[in-house]
Order: structure tokens, then sequence, then C-alpha cells
């Protein structure tokens, strides 16, 4: 799986505005400011970091057994390559490493009422900034080990990224779809492929086309 050329513009174009405004220091929900309680708390961009990573940490609270997360993953990569979350083009590239690989985070089924998917989301970003447990060859290992096996190396984050990563309904529609992903022919995200996901509703295509409907 790989981003096709129109995919990465799109999110090389919405990161650009994503620093224009914190250079311009314009407050941005989740970009430079916290969230819910905290929105009228500017972060220093010294802190976009630390801050984002907590964030992802602050947020992983999923529970029960492991779930099943490659359609999740695809279906959110196919999200973000469509360039309206701002997120850093490298985590999604991160995401079509994670499935070219074979690199499963370790993430429950059960999250919490009224925030989306972002409790079980989290643990994705988790094993994306090298924490937490991932399943690699066949093995459950830390995720720092895996990204060192596959000779991968942790994302840093910045504004936004958090935010982007964990905030979004891709594990909920994954669920509703729960057969294996498996590619439709090449597959790239931003090109003109198309990916099959069995389930029991049939047979769900997930476009990824560019120009085309941006979500399953």
């Amino acid at each position: 799986m790989e981003i096709a050329p129109e995919g990465h513009e799109h999110l090389e174009t919405s990161r650009k505005l994503v620093h224009d405004l914190v250079s311009e220091q314009v407050p941005v929900y989740g970009f430079n400011t916290g969230m819910d309680w905290n929105q009228d708390r500017l972060i220093a961009a010294k802190a976009f970091k630390l801050y984002n990573e907590n964030l992802i940490r602050a947020h992983t609270l999923g529970a029960g057994p492991e779930a099943e997360v490659r359609t999740a993953m695809a279906i959110r990569l196919n999200c973000l390559h469509c360039g309206h979350t701002g997120i850093h083009p490298i985590i999604a590239w991160r995401y079509a490493d994670f499935l070219n690989l074979g690199i499963h985070p370790i993430v429950p089924e059960r999250g919490a009422v009224r925030e989306s998917d972002i409790a079980v989301l989290s643990h994705i970003g988790l094993a994306m900034i090298g924490e937490n447990d991932v399943i690699y060859e066949g093995t459950r290992m830390t995720s720092a080990e895996a990204h060192s096996k596959a000779v991968l190396v942790p994302i840093d984050l910045g504004p936004k990224n958090g935010l982007a990563i964990i905030n979004s309904n891709a594990f909920g529609t994954a669920q509703g779809e729960p057969g294996p992903l498996r590619p439709f022919g090449p597959c790239r995200t931003g090109g003109s492929h198309l990916l099959h996901i069995p389930g029991r509703a049939g047979r769900q295509r997930v476009s990824v086309r560019s120009q085309g409907q941006c979500a399953p």
C-alpha cells in the first residue's frame, strides 16, 4: 500500500496551513490550544511534541479483548490522504508502513461512550511513537522493538498530530466490516484503485480516489 503523489500533495498542503497558523499565533482548537476544558489555553511551540504525546497517552482508556486493527488503519489512512486533517505526511506513511510490514498495534475493542473512537485509536498512536505493544511477525513485542526490527524510527509528534490520530470513527466503521482486509488489485491511497473489505453486509468498497469519496 502506498500514497499516490496527489494524495501526498494534499497532505503537504494541509500541513503547511497548520504551520502558517501556528507561526501567526492564530488560536486553533487542537493545533495550538488545549482541548475541552483547556481549550482557552495556548500551547507553546516548544511544548508541541510533549503535549501531543500526552494527549494520546491520556486517552488510552480502551478495555476488553484485542481487536482486529488492519481495517481500521486502512480506513483512517484513506481519510487522511484527502488532506483535511493537517496531519504530518510522515504519520500517514506510518499507517502504510504498519499495513505493509504487518505491524499491528494491540488495540482493545471497547472504548468510552461519546468519544467517537478516541479511547481505542489512541493505542495506535502509542505504537507510532514507540510505546505499548504490537504484533509483528506473529509475535507480541514492544512497539520500540518492532520499530527496531523493521528499521523504522518512532514518530515525533507536532501540532495537530495527536488529535488527528485519535479523533475519528475509523474503528467503529471497521467493526461494521469485520472481515480481513485484502487488496483489490494495486492499492494506492489517493490513486484510482479500491480496497475490498468483506463483511456481513456483503462486500463493501472503500474508495481511495483523491477526487472522490474520502470516507467509506
